[in-house]
């Protein structure tokens, strides 16, 4: 009768002892998570709807512009543009990040001039190039408003100041966003609200080959680390 029993250290062995653990390793730190680093945009949710006074809470689940000429203001609900949101570093045109909504009987949308809106490594969102366009009128809400263009992630936005961008991200990974900017007019002001879910960049296409090869020298090493002897 033979028995099988296990060579002495190799080269084999090892990559099946401690491949599983660094395969392991690389995953977790490859998990999307929130840093820069690991988020390529911004989906957008929400529905196309006629105007409505008053506003929504920060909180609401779904993205909206909210302008005020006199309080309370007039609010707007919009969806995903053919893209499906904000995708970073980017230029969007018109109906590619947000959806087409009426604005004061108006056509309305968002879009980002050439280099798009931006995140840096201390995911901060820079939104100088977002433009909205009204009844064929460019505004400016980034670089040209006057306005912080500038907006930090945040723990809680409910917890921001009057005027105050933030943007978090919670632990099933959708997130809000809350930016301050310039109105229609010199002495109006607008907010948009931005809610949606975080897209992750994808793994890398070496990463993605590199942990193929590692999956494979696992297999190989564990036929070579076993010989059959005589009984």
């Amino acid at each position: 009768m033979e028995k099988i029993e296990r060579s002495s250290w190799s080269l084999s062995s090892y990559l099946r002892q401690y491949a599983g653990a660094w395969l392991l390793a690389l995953c977790i730190l490859w998990t999307p998570a929130a840093s820069a680093q690991l988020i390529s945009g911004l989906t957008i949710e929400g529905s196309t709807a006629p105007g409505i006074v008053g506003e929504f809470a920060s909180g609401s689940q779904f993205s909206w512009f909210h302008h005020v000429i006199s309080e309370p203001g007039h609010s707007w609900m919009f969806g995903p543009g053919s893209m499906g949101g904000i995708v970073f570093g980017t230029e969007q045109p018109m109906g590619e990040m947000g959806g087409w909504y009426t604005m004061y009987n108006q056509p309305a949308v968002l879009f980002s001039a050439p280099g798009g809106i931006t995140i840096d490594a201390n995911n901060t969102i820079d939104m100088s190039n977002l433009r909205l366009s009204q009844a064929w009128t460019v505004i400016d809400l980034g670089s040209g408003s006057g306005y912080d263009t500038f907006v930090p992630l945040v723990s809680d936005i409910s917890l921001l100041g009057v005027g105050q961008n933030g943007w978090m991200i919670n632990p099933n990974g959708t997130y809000f966003l809350v930016y301050h900017s310039v109105g229609l007019g010199t002495t109006t002001t607008s907010t948009i609200h931005l809610y949606g879910s975080v897209v992750p960049v994808p793994l890398p296409g070496a990463l993605v080959f590199f942990l193929s090869g590692m999956a494979g020298l696992l297999m190989a090493g564990g036929r070579k680390g076993l010989r059959r002897c005589p009984s």
